[in-house]
């Protein structure tokens, strides 16, 4: 029997949930995403996670001990390994490879080993298996690495000269998969993957909320802005979410009442605070390049919460939901806040009706399940 392994730095649910409580700053895009494709594979198959944390040390310990958690077809195993940064990628590396070793010699079958695209040590040891011939390395990616923080040209050219050898490719845009995969190997596009929230929650006003990546670029200034020149005493914003304007927006919610700062939540946090929103809002203004390799997927989980959203334009969701969305046209503070206003001046109960329309799109497009099926009939049409 064939197996299944991916090599991700995706920790289990239950231990990102304890970190996230624990005051850590993770990012939960990439968590989310590589654990709905995790679920999504479990719903056809056994598989089995190789977890690689971030070679950079993030506890005072020097000892992490050995850990597996198992989750019906999903078992997540991370190695012991000393909590240094070089000696952590070496140990990592090298218990990594004697397990695929067992593995080859415990079947006579084929091993599809997932790699992480954002993990330079799930690349690395990928790398030695890429001529096996019986090992099938399949790159699976959610960021361009000249859109990552932090990211030199020359660190970028050598990221995707270490993914451009794959078997086959897995990505959220076509223009990311082209970088990743010159060379036209076999490649399935997933945009995102979403699942319903599991109730709604319940604040004393209706708010605007909004969840993501705390940086002015992408348009967190602009809100804030746009919302406190509406001077509407009856609605509170609400913003979850990491990054380096979290203290601003800190100290602004002491200044304003209206204004309310959630910090990091959990998935099933945000998930509950987007289902009960009055509206949801993604106020990231239009920028072609990344709107090529990158499509915000905390949209994807406002529009399937079933709370209406109300966002900048994007060619990923124009296409899937034109006509069930509000949309601002200009991602100015003024325009944020002309945008918000015309909202609030519509027939809610047709906006509600487009918004669960949306929903049913998503669930059924971009679903566990439907991901799941599409994942599995791809696989296996693979030579």
């Amino acid at each position: 029997m064939n197996k299944y392994v991916l090599l991700s730095s995706v920790l289990p649910s239950v231990v990102f949930q304890s970190r996230i409580d624990a005051g850590e700053i993770i990012n939960p895009s990439h968590q989310l995403y590589f654990s709905r494709w995790i679920q999504s594979m479990a719903k056809h198959t056994a598989i089995q996670i190789i977890c690689l944390p971030p070679t950079q040390t993030t506890t005072k310990l020097f000892w992490n001990a050995e850990s597996i958690h198992r989750d019906n077809q999903q078992v997540y195993f991370q190695f012991a390994h000393p909590n240094q940064r070089f000696l952590k990628a070496l140990w990592l590396s090298s218990a990594t490879h004697r397990y695929i070793q067992t593995l080859l010699k415990s079947t006579s079958d084929l091993i599809y080993l997932f790699v992480d695209g954002n993990s330079a040590l799930a690349g690395h040891i990928a790398k030695r298996y890429r001529l096996h011939r019986r090992i099938r390395t399949i790159g699976i990616f959610t960021d361009s690495p000249a859109q990552l923080t932090g990211i030199t040209k020359r660190q970028a050219k050598r990221w995707l000269k270490l993914h451009q050898d794959h078997h086959a490719y897995i990505g959220i845009t076509e223009p990311l998969l082209s970088l990743f995969n010159p060379k036209q190997k076999p490649q399935l596009l997933i945009p995102g993957i979403v699942e319903p929230a599991i109730g709604a929650k319940q604040h004393p006003r209706p708010y605007v909320f909004f969840s993501g990546a705390l940086y002015s670029r992408y348009g967190i200034d602009a809100l804030i802005k746009g919302f406190l020149q509406l001077h509407d005493k009856k609605l509170d914003l609400l913003i979850a979410g990491f990054g380096p304007e979290a203290s601003m927006i800190e100290q602004l919610s002491q200044q304003h009442r209206q204004i309310k700062f959630l910090g990091l939540l959990s998935p099933i946090q945000a998930r509950k605070y987007q289902a009960g929103a009055y509206v949801n809002v993604n106020p990231r203004p239009v920028d072609a390049p990344l709107d090529a390799v990158a499509i915000p997927s905390k949209v994807l989980d406002y529009i399937a919460s079933g709370a209406p959203t109300l966002t900048t334009r994007h060619p990923f969701f124009e296409q899937y939901f034109h006509q069930n969305l509000q949309w601002i046209e200009d991602a100015s503070e003024d325009g944020i806040r002309v945008s918000l206003k015309q909202f609030f001046s519509l027939d809610y109960s047709l906006i509600q009706t487009k918004a669960i329309q949306a929903k049913t799109i998503a669930i059924e497009q971009f679903g566990i399940e439907t991901t799941g099926q599409r994942l599995w009939f791809w696989i296996n049409s693979l030579k």
